[in-house]
């Protein structure tokens, strides 16, 4: 009988050793497990399968040359929003202009703030079939040299004599917040919706509200497409593409734009820091020959 209770008293010792080295161990691993997840959310660095979007982009018709000359976030963002039906039209890319330095009174920007290789724009198009009719699919980007913060800017397109954006919902811009080697860090949760619209172009506001914190030495970029039509052969195969940086520490710049026939303008309501607002503009032209295919 006194066998009986000593292997009793040792078997309960066991549980009860078992159980913490159990409750220990499995505390032990959650916690390891949390330490990793919070690790890859501050690395947050998504690698871009590069290969296969130049594959699908060579499929589409792209030249080898335009998809060297692409970066590999924008092949990317091409690739995430294509069609099957899609087919390379055209390529151009350029740094943008800084307007408010030449004759205009509306504006007249701190020109040390920026230069005019602080800023790059890019326009990919495609031809495309929806329900039957034929659209060229225009997708205009933007992207920072350098690192600059953001609060009350703009970017905005507009399309030339005799073409005609679709209408819909479809239309958004996606901002990138990406690290000093190019690499995508963080990404705007939605796409920013137009703050204006037109027949001829579309603008979306960015804020510091609705965009990503840049990392150390980081800079950002921002993609968006849409669909338009040709109403005459004749018609231009240029667009106008705008960006709006407010330079003002404190109280952000009050101002608005309008959109028209292969341009942007901007107006500004009364205050103080008119003059620290900066538009920089391009007109890039691309092909579109898919209405005669």
């Amino acid at each position: 009988m006194k066998t009986k209770q000593i292997l009793c008293v040792c078997l309960c010792f066991l549980l009860i050793f078992s159980d913490c080295a159990y409750i220990l161990g499995a505390e032990k691993t959650r916690n390891r497990k949390t330490e990793e997840q919070f690790v890859t959310k501050e690395t947050g660095e998504q690698e871009v399968d590069v290969s296969d979007c130049d594959k699908r982009l060579a499929d589409m018709g792209t030249p080898e040359e335009v998809i060297d000359n692409l970066d590999d976030n924008f092949k990317h963002y091409i690739v995430e929003n294509s069609e099957t039906s899609e087919t390379y039209e055209g390529f151009g890319e350029d740094v943008l202009q800084n307007e408010s330095l030449q004759a205009s009174n509306l504006i007249n920007a701190r020109s040390s703030m920026l230069s005019d290789s602080d800023i790059y724009v890019k326009v990919y198009a495609t031809g495309v079939k929806l329900n039957g009719k034929k659209y060229v699919k225009i997708y205009p980007a933007f992207e920072w040299k350098k690192s600059c913060s953001i609060d009350n800017d703009t970017f905005a397109f507009s399309l030339y004599d005799d073409w005609e954006c679709k209408g819909g919902n479809e239309v958004g811009l996606t901002v990138n917040s990406v690290n000093k080697n190019g690499v995508l860090v963080e990404q705007t949760d939605e796409p920013l919706k137009p703050t204006d619209a037109t027949s001829k172009g579309y603008g979306f506001h960015i804020s510091s509200k609705n965009i990503k914190p840049l990392p150390k030495e980081g800079h950002y970029e921002g993609y968006a497409y849409f669909y338009a039509k040709k109403k005459k052969d004749k018609a231009s195969n240029s667009i106008s593409l705008n960006y709006i940086h407010d330079t003002a520490t404190f109280f952000s710049t009050s101002y608005g734009i309008s959109i028209g026939t292969g341009n942007v303008t901007v107006d500004i309501s009364a205050s103080s820091n008119q003059n620290k607002l900066q538009l920089y503009s391009k007109n890039l032209g691309f092909s579109f020959y898919f209405s005669s295919k």
